[in-house]
């Protein structure tokens, strides 16, 4: 099998396992048994994680077997590109947390939520793992990043994630303005966004990366390069947010608009993109 895939450049075999992957992981797990040309290209794909996940089909990690993996493996931690975490609050009890945490290092997809049956929410800036959260932000490998649940965000958190494409916010409330405290090692550079979505109860949120500028005086996020948006429309606080937000849009070319007509008709979108409602 070895010698076989010598007729293929390994760029190519690359991107068909990539394609493969995108509908077939099971696929990929056999690709990788069956031939050792393959496994360093499919473990990218193999070690997608997901924490505490009670929605998944699958039976989902939970934060101790996480960390007992990587300490046997931890060569694994290499290999995760894609983190889903549902954040427990009995995981602030187990303090190798953030260890395994700290043991990624090439992450490019980062999903965080809370999921409670009470409707809290999760504290960002008070909680024992917000370093370890924080460090999976500032990767150079980071393009997409969705956050649901959460309250109390800072948008200068968001400063290292030069590289991020892909935010989906909801439910997710920001923090005083005035606590914003950027790194003294910030990039001077914007966040150039090509896929904003903006859920329910992410008004203030939308708000301050509009707002937010850098010490150097750059904008936190430049929106002219987003092509494709979403916004859900519940109060007349997420309509100004979303009147701000497309104040800075250029290229539009797909927008989905989700809310009440009333709202929704006060809302005013550039002549250059395409608009729809449900």
């Amino acid at each position: 099998m070895l010698a076989s895939t010598q007729l293929f450049p390994t760029d190519i075999v690359e991107i068909i396992i990539d394609v493969l992957a995108a509908d077939d992981i099971q696929s990929v797990k056999s690709c990788a048994l069956v031939c050792h040309a393959f496994l360093p290209l499919c473990r990218n794909h193999i070690f997608s994680i997901r924490l505490n996940d009670p929605t998944s089909r699958f039976r989902s990690h939970t934060a101790r077997t996480f960390g007992r993996l990587l300490s046997t493996t931890p060569g694994i931690a290499d290999h995760i590109r894609n983190l889903k975490y549902c954040v427990d609050v009995e995981d602030f009890k187990n303090p190798s947390l953030c260890d395994s945490l700290k043991r990624i290092t090439k992450l490019q997809s980062f999903s965080v939520w809370h999921y409670s049956s009470m409707r809290t929410k999760f504290h960002w800036n008070n909680n024992p793992s917000q370093p370890a959260l924080l460090r999976l932000l500032r990767f150079p490998t980071l393009t997409r990043l969705l956050l649901f649940g959460i309250d109390n965000i800072v948008a200068s958190d968001f400063t290292p994630c030069i590289n991020l494409k892909e935010l989906e916010i909801e439910h997710v409330t920001a923090a005083d303005a005035q606590s914003n405290d950027f790194l003294s090692t910030s990039s001077e550079k914007p966040i150039r966004l090509s896929n904003f979505s903006a859920g329910l109860q992410s008004a203030t949120v939308t708000t301050q990366l509009c707002m937010t500028q850098r010490p150097n005086g750059t904008p936190l996020i430049d929106f002219t390069d987003l092509t494709r948006i979403s916004v859900k429309l519940q109060y007349p606080d997420s309509v100004e947010a979303s009147r701000e937000l497309f104040k800075q849009c250029i290229q539009l070319a797909s927008v989905y608009i989700h809310g009440m007509s009333l709202l929704f008709s006060t809302l005013i979108v550039p002549d250059n993109s395409f608009a729809s409602s449900a």
